[in-house]
């Protein structure tokens, strides 16, 4: 038997989808929302994976370092955090940034003559966390020393021993260095164009500044969205997207500068052998004083360059016979629960951890009656 509909029939039955559909996506939007705020609860490492690519894309275009609160433009280094107080905030912190006059999220004692210097990205400069609870000032705490946390959110190594050139290094005994895998991108410019930084433009930074001040906080339909294009860029491949998100995070002018070469041109330099370059050519000298480094990246998804190093090191690659470094196996002290589950950030606790590894390395012991870590 066939059924015949009326038109009326028909129309009821495409509203009643439409609606149906609308329903579905509805909810959709809404449980990402829900989901993206409260991570704890995602309950799979498939859809936390997923969570973690939507919030970096929305994260990606509200960072410290194009605040105009936090942060300003810098003609030798891209951009430095900005002198006096501001606040940053992600769905899984909130946190006030008190910033000396060297654009350092420190105090202007640590400025003067600091035994310790700890340098690095985000993660060093305490991304997520209270500025006290930062590896840098549970060093200081714990130690009597006084330490400068001369850490900026997406510095490579490159700019980071460049920006020693302005600090006074006359009592320094202890250089930290946060390695973080994304390092290398700037560590090959830096390579490329014969051992000197290449910085943006004052006009992009103010432009991307000004991108992020009229970003839109939220439309519904945006998180659809953010799922189509991952769907898509998935298929696609996202090489365009990468080298224009990591170009812009760390402040150089273009990636395609390294991009663009042919592969043999860099494929003598692993990254461990481009951070040694930095090292021998930035135009500082490190001799006579013990560089502590290890590698944190977001999530703890760290690369082969601690492995790489300690080769390079025993086989004093690079004229690295002058230079005194220790090195940090981060991999066996941290977990996933000393980063935060959705910013991939280390919490409270991973900074704890950290600071007993490196007063370990130190060979230092706690002064009487410093702060004791849990």
């Amino acid at each position: 038997m066939i059924l015949s509909l009326s038109a009326r029939q028909v129309w009821a039955l495409v509203c009643f989808n439409l609606l149906l559909l609308t329903g579905l996506l509805g909810l959709v939007e809404v449980s990402v929302d829900f989901f993206m705020s409260t991570p704890v609860l995602i309950p799979s490492e498939i859809l936390l994976n997923a969570a973690r690519t939507i919030y970096w894309k929305e994260r990606d275009k509200d960072l410290i370092q194009f605040s105009r609160d936090c942060a300003q433009y810098h003609e030798q280094l891209a951009y430095t955090l900005r002198p006096g107080t501001c606040h940053f905030a992600g769905p899984e912190f909130s946190n006030t940034y008190h910033v000396n006059s060297l654009g350092l999220r420190d105090d202007e004692n640590s400025l003067h003559a600091p035994e310790v210097i700890v340098i690095g990205d985000s993660q060093a400069m305490g991304w997520g966390v209270e500025q006290q609870e930062t590896f840098a000032q549970i060093l200081e705490a714990r130690t009597g020393l006084t330490v400068l946390n001369a850490a900026v959110s997406s510095y490579g190594t490159a700019r980071e021993i460049s920006s020693l050139k302005r600090l006074d290094t006359g009592r320094l005994r202890f250089l930290v260095i946060q390695y973080s895998n994304n390092d290398s991108v700037e560590n090959k410019v830096f390579y490329l164009k014969k051992n000197r930084l290449d910085i943006m433009a004052r006009s992009d930074y103010e432009s991307i500044v000004n991108a992020q001040e009229t970003m839109v906080p939220h439309i519904f339909g945006r998180n659809l969205k953010h799922i189509s294009r991952l769907g898509m860029e998935l298929a696609e491949g996202e090489i365009d997207w990468l080298t224009s998100a990591v170009s812009r995070r760390l402040g150089i002018s273009r990636a395609t500068d390294f991009v663009a070469q042919p592969v043999n041109s860099i494929a003598q330099l692993n990254s461990a052998e481009l951070f040694l370059n930095v090292l021998m050519h930035s135009g500082v000298n490190l001799s006579g004083i013990e560089i502590i480094v290890f590698e944190i990246s977001t999530y703890g998804r760290n690369s082969r360059f601690l492995s790489l190093l300690q080769k390079s090191l025993l086989s004093k690659d690079r004229g690295s016979e002058s230079l005194t470094i220790k090195v940090i196996d981060v991999a066996k002290l941290l977990g996933p629960q000393h980063y935060y589950r959705l910013d991939g950030h280390l919490n409270a606790q991973g900074h704890r951890v950290m600071a007993d590894a490196i007063i370990k390395q130190m060979g230092m012991l706690p002064k009487p009656g410093g702060e004791q870590t849990h």
